[in-house]
């Protein structure tokens, strides 16, 4: 009940941070917390000095609480915790600079230098509100102050003593535990928020590897015969109807040569061809291609004399590139074409095919509207041929895609070919539909052009997961860099305290 209604005050005093980036309203709220700390804290302290009379300090410390509360208001209002968090620091050590130098704590011997702690107090609050490089600027800061009071005690200045020697002890002690205890509430949010970094690696991990089983599982599930080679043209995928039209299992392809059935004449795939290069591709096969696109992909029609004692099929060949460009592999998609006579391929008209396409695909006329509309296309999108033919598809498009579908039809009725395209759909419902659309050209008997075939593949699941992956990545690189930074800095500014404070300590007994 406590820790809801921390936060809900919390809430209160930053507003609504619903619309910031995730990592930017976390920080905004953990400095929150600290000017709000500051704010009460100041003054209760201001209370103390009043009662011992040292009414400089009290003035001091009332105003460091003002001063906290309108950095608090600054920041619910600019929502720049980088600038914010600078203030607030400047605040506490101009403060406890002050409180050091009234207090005779800057050389006077005795339990009051043991609020010299309060330095790693202030180093470690510097390097977790503000970052590293503003924290390594406060530390250096900080070592520049200690060296200076050093120099000051071995010169023989010393400062008033103006803590009643009766409360001296204590009060020294008081703000030593004080100081151990803010130590530690850091190195528990040190610590948080290195656990939550490793949680968000394992996430990103799990949301990798999901998109990779994903992806392998859509290969093997879709209804189309398909298969992947490497360089070496073995076989890296071999998917469950390619299993069912083979009869060859994926633990007996997987690593080998293609099999025999899909290849050619000359002992080859069409994917096995393709890697020799697009260009000796479309020489060697012009007679075949139904259509090509710009990124290498090829829409084949072909008899293949080895598959079941021959058959003619639509093959959809396309090489798999890297991020530079260099080709990888291949994958093929084949579609047998039925044949009514065991030994005699007969062909099916194009429309047919389409009919029979697992895939969402509609035929677009010259003048713009939809003459066919396939019983996938009813399926996923939801609009009955009846009621669709023969109107624009731009209906079925979003706007901001309604642009590139219309110049990539355009280009497609001009004889142009182009690479693949994806889109935005909605459907019936008005949800949203994301898809691969590959264009080809719809010819009538002469030969001519008479429209645009667009074939569909929904990837509106993997393009969640993408924007998903990507978005992590993008957290998690700058999250993790950070945080080494600040983790390595951490560990020299600590040692680098602790021996100066031994350093102190072996000078004064030499004095004394």
């Amino acid at each position: 009940m406590g820790q809801w209604r921390v936060s809900s005050l919390i809430d209160v005093i930053t507003g609504d941070l619903s619309s910031l980036d995730k990592d930017i309203s976390t920080r905004i709220r953990t400095l929150s917390s600290f000017l709000l700390i500051l704010t009460l804290a100041s003054p209760l302290l201001g209370v103390f000095y009043h009662y011992i009379n040292i009414q400089n300090l009290a003035y001091a410390c009332y105003g460091a609480g003002v001063l906290a509360l309108l950095a608090l208001l600054g920041l619910r209002q600019t929502r720049r915790p980088d600038l914010i968090a600078n203030f607030g620091v400047l605040i506490l050590w101009a403060l406890m600079v002050m409180i050091r130098w009234k207090t005779g704590a800057m050389g006077a011997p005795g339990p009051e230098l043991l609020t010299w702690v309060w330095n790693t107090v202030l180093i470690l609050l510097a390097v977790y509100l503000t970052g590293f490089l503003w924290g390594s600027i406060w530390a250096s800061l900080v070592f520049v102050e200690s060296g200076f009071a050093a120099l000051l005690y071995k010169t023989g200045h010393r400062v008033p003593q103006v803590i009643p020697e009766s409360m001296a002890a204590s009060y020294g002690l008081g703000a030593y535990l004080l100081a151990l205890l803010t130590v530690l509430l850091i190195a528990f949010l040190f610590e948080r928020e290195r656990r939550e970094l490793i949680e968000r690696d394992r996430e990103q991990a799990e949301l990798i590897e999901g998109s990779r089983r994903y992806v392998e599982s859509l290969l093997s599930k879709t209804p189309v015969p398909m298969f992947v080679i490497d360089k070496n043209h073995k076989v890296v995928q071999w998917n469950r109807a390619c299993q069912d039209m083979t009869g060859i299992p994926q633990s007996e392809i997987i690593g080998k040569r293609v099999w025999r059935g899909f290849a050619t004449g000359q002992g080859l795939t069409f994917a096995e061809e393709l890697l020799e290069g697009p260009e000796a591709f479309r020489a060697k096969h012009s007679d075949k291609i139904i259509s090509q696109s710009e990124s290498g992909s090829f829409v084949l029609e072909a008899y293949l004399p080895n598959l079941k004692g021959g058959g003619r099929v639509l093959i959809n060949t396309a090489p798999i590139t890297d991020s530079k460009g260099d080709v990888k592999g291949a994958i093929q998609c084949i579609q047998q074409i039925q044949s009514d006579q065991a030994d005699q391929p007969t062909y099916v008209s194009e429309l047919q095919a389409l009919v029979n396409s697992p895939c969402p695909a509609f035929i677009i006329d010259r003048k713009g509207k939809i003459t066919f509309w396939n019983p996938a296309c009813e399926k996923r999108f939801g609009h009955s041929r009846q009621l669709i033919e023969g109107r624009s598809p731009t209906n079925l498009v979003a706007k901001q895609s309604r642009a590139e579908f219309r110049e990539a039809v355009s280009s497609v009725l001009r004889g142009e070919a182009i690479a693949s395209r994806e889109f935005k759909y909605y459907n019936i419902d008005g949800e949203p539909l994301y898809v691969r659309a590959e264009l080809f050209p719809h010819r009538d008997e002469s030969g001519q052009i008479a429209g645009c075939i667009v074939i569909n593949m929904d990837i509106t699941d993997l393009k969640v997961r993408v924007a998903m992956l990507q978005r992590a990545l993008i957290k998690n690189k700058e999250k993790l860099k950070s945080l080494a930074d600040e983790y390595n800095l951490l560990k020299k500014n600590l040692a680098s305290f602790l021996r100066k404070k031994e350093n102190e300590k072996g000078n004064g007994r030499t004095a004394q």
